[in-house]
């Protein structure tokens, strides 16, 4: 399912205080600068990026703080990043600079919670989020259309618990241990109640 988050979501949402990074959460943070953005989702011109974040891994936040320029006659809200599963199956587009319809440079940062927005997803078992940079318009006459000056985006996840790994042998060593502490302890309770 596509969704599209653009950086008023995102703003709402932070004012607001309702993102919170919980205990079990990981962070990637990804420096964008120097990113060119060319043509529309797809285009083979395009910037992708690819991270392992373990099978099934469960994206929850998004913020971002970055300096985009739109060559003209292209516009700043052209300026679009997709961040998808590999079978598209979870999908977010941010769009932070949604309200500049002019070429230019502009700075632009917000942070959103997905759950709370109801744009979260899980990742395939191939535990890989793919980014790509594209423009919702490509204006045909420029290459690259814009260019992603500088900043981070920062995603939050929460790495999934695979139930088929096996414990390692000093995990296996500890609940022995444990085990024998307890039977130990019931059986000195029962020689006492005797």
């Amino acid at each position: 399912m596509r969704k599209h988050l653009i950086g008023a979501a995102f703003a709402a949402l932070a004012s607001a205080s309702l993102f919170a990074t919980p205990a079990s959460a990981a962070t990637l943070v990804i420096d964008v600068s120097g990113i060119d953005s060319y043509g529309g989702f797809g285009d083979p011109s395009n910037v992708l990026l690819s991270y392992d974040l373990g099978a099934f891994a469960h994206i929850t936040g998004i913020s971002y703080d970055v300096t985009l320029t739109a060559f003209s006659p292209s516009w700043l809200s052209e300026m679009v990043l997709a961040f998808t599963s590999s079978s598209f199956d979870g999908w977010v587009e941010l769009t932070p600079a949604f309200v500049d319809e002019d070429p230019g440079t502009g700075s632009y940062s917000g942070s959103g919670d997905l759950v709370a927005l109801g744009l979260d997803f899980k990742l395939d078992g191939d535990g890989l989020l793919n980014l790509e940079f594209f423009e919702s318009f490509d204006d045909p006459f420029i290459s690259p259309d814009g260019l992603w000056n500088s900043g981070t985006v920062t995603i939050t996840y929460a790495p999934a618990v695979d139930p088929n790994v096996v414990p390692e042998p000093a995990t296996w060593v500890m609940l022995i241990a444990g085990f024998g502490l307890i039977g130990t302890a019931a059986r000195r309770r029962r020689n006492a109640a005797a």
